[in-house]
């Protein structure tokens, strides 16, 4: 199996380097992650401490903001053990001068990479010459693009030839996939919050605990810059920055993605829950699991990689992609894909049934349909398409009135699938029974 490099991480505004120096110790890439770090002395502190805990063990590795005022001085200051350096912010138009002096000399040159959220962010990496990227998909805390992780790996691929590391979204079997795209590996940050060796704060690890995936939302998509933040009710930072991203739009100053990001940066924190901002992003909710699991910071990286070389072994053998798979046998298909509910696309017979034909299981997007329209459209369906699978797309979050027209025409027909998208499921398990 190729080489899979595994980084992992401490968390933006949490400047510690503690997860990092495990990882190092393991032999694996440790980061030590000074995004919204602070003063330039804790930075400071934080790479002493890299440095003399991991005396040269493993890839010791710094991830620093281009538009931050401190990154400058950081780079200055890097010891010769700090041999990967990680830019942030690939829009700065202060990136090519600090791609040039993080590189050092060309006899002993550090190895340089930059993080990106989207295709035009790369071509500035490629023509800068950096030597790898970090896809960071839409999944991740902090900023974000628009693309998810694995769309956005997909398309560096195609575009470069450079080797991409994954950020967002990255769990035992997102790792995997990541692997058999292409990627030369998985960056790990806020899976890793509740390892043994993570400093986040006692009373903040109980939030973490309780993640489901589903508090974060994006600001700054007016500006051009999303921010992928956790909220919850009594957490003000999360208005105050979309009362400055508001601000910034009324009165844009020369430089407003500095501006924003400036912003963003000075209030991420982890010190007081009620004002500072989390950049966390919807992969937290496996940081409960893995810990439980893994305990460790090594424990974790280890199992992720054995979970890699597992799933690969498992698809080599089962071939579950195949033409008459298992899967496709138990759906009655020739292959084993199932087609999303989309509305105005699936929501004809004849789409329906054209799906069906080519060896796929298709689901009819029932969206906001009212009863009358569901009626016409699964017995046109069921007519139509014979003996061959089919099934009906279900939205969790229509109005309670709505869903119930809708599950009385299902319930008539009785389509052998059906997809639930939203909504919790505790709540829909008895309605579509």
């Amino acid at each position: 199996m190729k080489t899979f490099g595994i980084f992992a991480s401490n968390i933006s505004g949490l400047p510690d380097p503690a997860i990092a120096i495990a990882a190092c110790r393991f032999g694996a890439s440790g980061v030590l992650n000074l995004e919204a770090a602070g003063s330039l002395d804790q930075a400071r502190a934080a790479l002493a401490r890299l440095e003399k805990f991991t005396r040269s063990r493993g890839n010791q590795a710094v991830a620093l903001d281009a538009f931050a005022a401190i990154t400058p001085e950081l780079i200055a200051g890097l010891s010769a053990s700090i041999r990967t350096v990680i830019f942030t912010g690939a829009r700065s138009p202060l990136l090519a001068k600090l791609v040039k002096a993080a590189r050092g000399s060309k006899k002993d040159a550090r190895t340089i990479h930059l993080e990106v959220t989207s295709s035009e962010e790369a071509r500035i990496g490629a023509g800068l010459g950096v030597d790898g990227f970090i896809a960071k998909g839409q999944e991740a805390g902090g900023f974000v693009g628009e693309e998810t992780s694995f769309v956005l790996l997909q398309r560096l691929l195609q575009e470069s030839t450079l080797p991409v590391w994954v950020r967002g979204g990255i769990g035992m079997h997102s790792a995997a996939a990541c692997f058999v795209a292409g990627a030369a590996g998985v960056w790990l940050d806020a899976q890793l919050l509740l390892a043994a060796e993570s400093a986040l704060p006692g009373k903040l690890r109980a939030a973490v605990e309780r993640f489901e995936g589903d508090e974060t939302f994006c600001v700054g998509r007016e500006v051009d810059a999303l921010f992928r933040l956790y909220q919850r009710p009594g957490m003000a930072g999360a208005a105050e920055i979309q009362k400055q991203e508001l601000q910034l739009l009324r009165d844009p100053p020369v430089d407003i993605q500095s501006a924003w990001r400036e912003a963003a940066g000075a209030r991420t924190g982890w010190r007081s829950p009620e004002t500072d901002l989390w950049p966390l992003g919807q992969d937290t909710a496996l940081a409960a699991s893995l810990a439980k699991r893994f305990r460790t910071v090594p424990g974790i990286i280890e199992a992720i990689e054995a979970s890699v070389a597992e799933h690969v072994s498992q698809a080599q053998k089962a071939l579950p992609l195949d033409r008459g798979s298992a899967l496709a046998q138990a759906h009655g298909t020739e292959y084993p894909i199932l087609q999303g509910p989309m509305t105005r696309v699936s929501d004809t017979a004849e789409f329906c049934v054209a799906v069906a034909e080519s060896g796929a299981l298709p689901f009819l997007a029932l969206a906001l349909l009212r009863a009358p329209q569901v009626r016409k459209l699964l017995a046109k369906t069921k007519e139509l398409a014979g003996n061959r699978s089919w099934g009906v797309g279900i939205l969790g979050f229509v109005p309670a009135e709505l869903r119930a027209e809708q599950l009385e025409v299902v319930r008539e027909f009785k389509p052998p699938y059906a997809i639930i998208a939203g909504g919790r499921l505790r709540t829909q398990r008895e309605e579509t029974k």
